[in-house]
């Protein structure tokens, strides 16, 4: 949910910065690495991020950012890789915002998926699901077998 949460949150940014009116999509590259400690309790997990955002001003209150990104997660010597490639829509007008696509395709080398959540998820302006279609164990903190792949051997 943090990483939904967070790039709501750029959207709205990027939007109130943005020009009232239609303009050329934005491209910008990024780059960085995290540590996280608190998604399976006793295991650090570091990571590093690559991708690209577009973000477009489709009206004033419509706005969406395209993301692709490539995230290597790695910890007690193994390494996963998450493939993402989603869309996040924001209607500045009542404060809706949509995720479609890929947000988490967690890879476990040789065997294939581990973790993934995929389709829509439709958020009111307090952030309160009112609409989703797919799997989204990682949404709601099932992400049991990516801890138990990543525990000690």
């Amino acid at each position: 949910m943090c990483k939904l949460a967070v790039l709501a949150l750029a959207v709205v940014g990027l939007a109130s910065a943005s020009a009232a009116s239609a303009a050329a999509p934005e491209r910008e590259s990024f780059s960085f690495t995290f540590t996280q400690t608190q998604m399976c309790p006793g295991i650090t997990i570091e990571g590093s991020v690559t991708g690209t955002e577009i973000f477009l001003q489709e009206t004033p209150e419509l706005v969406v950012l395209h993301e692709n990104a490539v995230t290597t997660l790695a910890a007690n010597g193994k390494t996963l890789t998450d493939n993402d490639a989603f869309n996040v829509v924001v209607d500045l007008a009542n404060g809706v915002f949509t995720y479609r696509g890929v947000v988490f395709n967690i890879q476990m080398p040789g065997v294939g998926r581990l973790l993934m959540d995929a389709g829509i998820l439709t958020f009111d302006a307090d952030g309160n699901v009112f609409f989703q279609g797919g799997p989204h164990p990682a949404f709601y903190g099932d992400v049991a077998a990516l801890c138990e792949y990543l525990a000690d051997p």
